[in-house]
C-alpha cells in the first residue's frame, strides 16, 4: 500500500504543475482582478451607465385665472448685488421687517428705495415703445456720472406706467426683486428691462415703506414666493405673465454697461429701470 500511496502523491503534484489551458497564452498567464469579481477570466466589464439628466424644479402658479410653469434655473446672470450692508430688522408700524425684507443696498439708496410722488407720468404701451421713445438715451446720462450717493437727475424725475410680460425674476442679496420684463412673446427684435420691487428701507416716510410692502407681498404671493433667497432666477417656461407696472425711472450706473442684467434667454441692454416699482396688475391672457 505504501508504494500505491507515493505513486498518487506523485501524479497530483504532476497535475498541479500543469497550466490551465483556459488562462494560459504560450508562457504568459492571465490573472484575473481580485474579488469581487468570481466569473470566469476574462473578467467582463459592466458597461458605464450615464448619470441620470437633472430635472430642474419645477412648479405651477395662477395667476388672473391662468396657470403658468416656472422653472428654477440657478442662472443668476452677469451682475451681482455686492455693495451691501448689514441692516438688523426695522420696525415698521406696529411690525417689525423681518431681514429678509430690509433694504441691504447702499448705492443711490434714497432713490432707489423712494417712490416718486406728484412726478409727470410717462406711459408705454411696451418695452421698445419705453426704451426707444421715452427713456433718455443712455449718452446723454453717462456724462452724468451718478455717484453712490446721489438721488434723482432731472431726467429721472417721472413715473413710467408700461404693459409687458414678466419673463423672469430672482431676488437679490440686497433683498431687491430684479423682475425682468419685455415685448409681447414673437415681437421682432423683443426688448427686455429689468424693474425692481425694492426691499424696504430703515428711514424714510411710513406712506412710502407701506407701498413698498404692499408691492412686495402682492408678488410674492402671486407667484407664490417665500422670503429667501433663491440664488437664480426663475423662468416662465410655458408663456410669460402680461402685466402692467408703475414705478419710478431709475438711471442704474452700476448696471452700466449694458446688458449686465438678467438671464441670456432675458437680457436687459439698457441701464434704465423701473425702480423701485409701485403697483404691478395681472391682466388676463
Amino acid at each position: 500500500m505504501r508504494p500505491l500511496r507515493i505513486g498518487l502523491l506523485v501524479v497530483v503534484l504532476a497535475l498541479a504543475a500543469v497550466p490551465d489551458s483556459s488562462q494560459a497564452i504560450g508562457r504568459r498567464r492571465v490573472v484575473c482582478p481580485p474579488a469581487p469579481c468570481c466569473l470566469p477570466c476574462p473578467c467582463p466589464v459592466a458597461p458605464v451607465t450615464p448619470e441620470a439628466a437633472v430635472t430642474p424644479p419645477t412648479r405651477t402658479v395662477t395667476i388672473a385665472g391662468k396657470s403658468y410653469r416656472l422653472t428654477r434655473t440657478g442662472e443668476t446672470g452677469d451682475y451681482t448685488e455686492t455693495d451691501i450692508a448689514p441692516i438688523p430688522p426695522t420696525p415698521l408700524g406696529g411690525a417689525t421687517i423681518p431681514p429678509s425684507d430690509v433694504f441691504r443696498g447702499k448705492s443711490r439708496a434714497k432713490a432707489k428705495t423712494t417712490v416718486l410722488q406728484d412726478a409727470p407720468p410717462i406711459t408705454a404701451t411696451s418695452v421698445s415703445d419705453l426704451i426707444d421713445n421715452k427713456l433718455t438715451p443712455t449718452a446723454v446720462m453717462k456724462p452724468l456720472a451718478i455717484d453712490q450717493d446721489r438721488d434723482r437727475v432731472d431726467q429721472e424725475r417721472f413715473t413710467v406706467t408700461v404693459t409687458a410680460y414678466i419673463y423672469g425674476f430672482k431676488k437679490e442679496s440686497d433683498n431687491d426683486y430684479h423682475v425682468i420684463i419685455g415685448d409681447a412673446p414673437g415681437t421682432p427684435n423683443r426688448q427686455f428691462l429689468n424693474v425692481e420691487i425694492s426691499g424696504i428701507p430703515n428711514t424714510g416716510t411710513a406712506e412710502n415703506r407701506h407701498a413698498l410692502e404692499d408691492v412686495r407681498n402682492q408678488f410674492r404671493t402671486a407667484f407664490g414666493l417665500g422670503t429667501g433667497w433663491n440664488g437664480g432666477y426663475e423662468r416662465l417656461d410655458d408663456n410669460p405673465v402680461p402685466v402692467r407696472i408703475t414705478g419710478s425711472a431709475f438711471w442704474d450706473i452700476e448696471h452700466e454697461p449694458p446688458a449686465t442684467v438678467g438671464p441670456n434667454w432675458a437680457k436687459a441692454k439698457t441701464a434704465w429701470e423701473i425702480h423701485p416699482i409701485s403697483a404691478i396688475e395681472f391682466l388676463p391672457n
